[in-house]
């Protein structure tokens, strides 16, 4: 019994420590948001020019069924799974997030990443303390998903990748650590139920992400292999999760054109369809968080007055 709860400690002493990591690293871009994210804007637009330039297109190329399907389908979905999930963190808190009101803090959390304020964490953080939940509660579980996250896609990734050298079967077993690490650490704290839902959830992201590149890729006439689209998938995930530069704009382009070299696609191609999933993401996010603001609702209340 006591080598289990030893193992149970240090495995939340790793996970806390991460977490902190996680909170510095935001601190610091917190701090330097304005120069990093003119230095993000222009690695993002200098890298579009230079792949659209590359590829040659131009927008009678690109495929507009795609780019509807990417915008007015993948969109909305994409704002019922983070609506949903903002659900999940306040009920590992204790504390009752109605819906829509999910749906407009995930809308304000994603715009927020990029203006001159602090980032969607911390959107987050503060819409789970708004009824309830205390500053550390708060953040802990905002960083435990954003980690859950990283692992889930790190996964995914490396099951993608699992046939180029080493670097697929280390990026599977990164992958398999920290999912097994943050899920010890939230079914330590919220139950196993909440940690089984969370990971479950983060699955069923990495999925919709990998279906938004793929699409993101039709857009501009290519047609990728569901492998690789969960490598790209890995390389977004990541860079939208850098707290280092502003909503990881630039960064997870860069890396989606990294991942090209292993999965045989130009690195223009993969540049450019990971800036039309981010531009698309944006645009949804921002008529969500007009709209919210418009019709705005009463969104958290304690538990106990919903009977949840």
């Amino acid at each position: 019994m006591g080598d289990t709860f030893d193992h149970a400690a240090r495995r939340r002493s790793v996970v806390e420590r991460l977490i902190g990591m996680t909170r510095e690293a935001r601190g610091w871009s917190r701090r330097h948001r304005l120069p990093l994210l003119a230095a993000a804007l222009a690695l993002f637009v200098g890298g579009l020019v230079y792949s659209i330039t590359t590829l040659k297109l131009e927008w009678q190329d690109l495929h507009l069924t795609s780019l509807l399907m990417l915008v007015f389908a993948l969109g909305p979905v994409t704002i019922v799974y983070s609506a949903i999930n903002m659900q999940v963190m306040a009920r590992a808190i204790g504390v009752h997030v109605d819906f829509w009101h999910g749906v407009r803090v995930s809308a304000f959390a994603q715009v927020a990443e990029l203006l001159p304020i602090p980032g969607g964490a911390i959107v987050r953080t503060a819409a789970l303390m708004e009824r309830g939940g205390t500053t550390g509660k708060s953040a802990g579980i905002v960083a435990a998903f954003a980690l859950l996250w990283i692992g889930c896609a790190a996964l995914g990734g490396g099951i993608a990748l699992r046939s180029n050298g080493a670097f697929g079967p280390l990026l599977t077993l990164a992958g398999i650590v920290a999912i097994s690490a943050i899920t010890f650490w939230l079914a330590g704290n919220a139950g196993w139920k909440i940690a089984l839902i969370a990971f479950a959830l983060r699955l069923i992201g990495l999925c919709l992400v990998a279906t938004r590149i793929a699409v993101a890729f039709l857009v501009i006439g290519l047609l990728i292999d569901s492998a690789d689209a969960f490598a790209f998938a890995f390389a977004i995930v990541l860079g939208s999760a850098a707290s280092i530069v502003p909503a990881g704009l630039g960064i997870g382009e860069g890396l989606s054109a990294l991942m090209a070299g292993p999965t045989g696609i130009s690195t223009a191609a993969a540049f450019t369809a990971a800036a039309i999933n981010r531009l698309a993401g944006f645009a949804v996010n921002m008529s969500v968080a007009g709209l919210a603001t418009i019709f705005h609702r009463e969104p958290i209340a304690p538990i106990g007055e919903h009977n949840a």
